[in-house]
This record gives C-alpha cells, structure tokens and sequence, in this order.
C-alpha cells in the first residue's frame, strides 16, 4: 500500500472504483444538507463533483454509500470515518431546520406582539342601541379608555420587557439560602454521637 492510498478503519486499502475522498463526501454532506435522503428509491443519488475547477454531476449508488458507512471507511483528507462526517450532517441539518422553525415562531410572535401593541384602545361610547354618542358642543364622537384592551396590551408590554431587558425590568429573585441534607446524613450523626 503506497502512502496515500484510500483505506478503511481497520487499515485495509479501498478500492479504487470506489474511492471515496472529501470531494465525494462533501458532495453527499451537501445532498443531505439540501434536505434530500441518501437511501431512495431510485438506488442512486445524484450529486456535483468539481473534477479539474469544473463541476460534474454523476452518479452514487446507495450500495456503495452503505458499504463505505458499514465498513468503516475513512476519509483521507480529515481522517474521519464516513459514517461520523455522514451522521455530523444528518445532525447539522436537523439543526438547521429547528433554527428555521424556531426563527419563524419568533417571526410570527413578533407579528402578534406588534398587532397587540397596535390595538386602538380608545374606544368610541355607545348608548344602549349600540350607536356612537356624539357631544353636542363639539359635535365628535365621545371616546373613552377600554380597560380590557388596555391590560392585554400592558400585559403583553410587561411580558416582552421582562424578557427582552432582564436588568431593568426583570423579576427581582430572593437571594435565600436553602440547607440541602440528607436524612442518612442525619442518622448516621446520630449513631456516632451515641
């Protein structure tokens, strides 16, 4: 085996329709990264390779994919074995699409926080039929404070600014000590006093 050769975990030489090189598994770490699976159907993946400064599709067979992960497979250029760089992937797309869904919950909070913050509270009075008292003097229609929407938006404030500026606005915490024992503790201090 010359120095440089592809080879397995255990030290046995790869071989060489097969090779597998970061160029190859970068590829198929992109295809994961994508969202795409790596055991379809099909019985192949198809992936970009950049052979010579230009980039090249073709073709993987999943047989191959699984035997370079079941054998051990190490990959030259970062001495990682296939199947820790192929698990990394899977798990740093998992990560990313939970930032993704975390990122569009906080979008849609802040939506709702801001139509909150925007509810007109002022309200126009009505009389007992439902239409709006105009005042005589001025001849505008009478408003007056609603104070249930004006609590779910003081609320709302309270609950934003606890979380957003701790320091100001955060809830004071007690600074108590609290004794944590163990009743064997306790027995056992006794029976060495007796």
């Amino acid at each position: 085996m010359s120095i440089g050769d592809p080879i397995k975990q255990n030290g046995v030489k790869q071989r060489k329709d097969t090779v597998l090189d970061f160029s190859i598994a970068n590829a198929i770490r992109n295809h994961i990264l994508s969202g795409k699976n790596i055991y379809n159907k099909n019985g192949y993946i198809k992936i970009s390779k950049i052979v010579d400064g230009v980039e090249k599709p073709f073709k993987i067979s999943t047989g191959t994919i699984n035997s370079w992960i079941t054998r051990g497979n190490v990959i030259n250029e970062i001495g990682d074995l296939f199947k820790d760089f192929v698990n990394q992937a899977k798990e740093d797309y998992r990560l990313k699409i939970k930032e993704e869904r975390k990122d569009k919950l906080v979008e849609m909070a802040e939506a709702k926080l801001n139509r909150i913050m925007n509810i007109r509270t002022n309200v126009a009075v009505r009389d007992k039929d439902g239409k709006k008292i105009i005042d005589e003097d001025t001849g505008k229609v009478l408003r007056r404070e609603n104070s249930r929407l004006l609590a779910i938006q003081l609320n709302a404030l309270k609950f934003t600014l606890e979380r957003l500026d701790k320091v100001n606005y955060g809830k004071a915490e007690e600074n108590s000590v609290k004794a944590h024992f163990d009743l064997s503790e306790l027995r056992k201090y006794r029976d060495d006093k007796n």
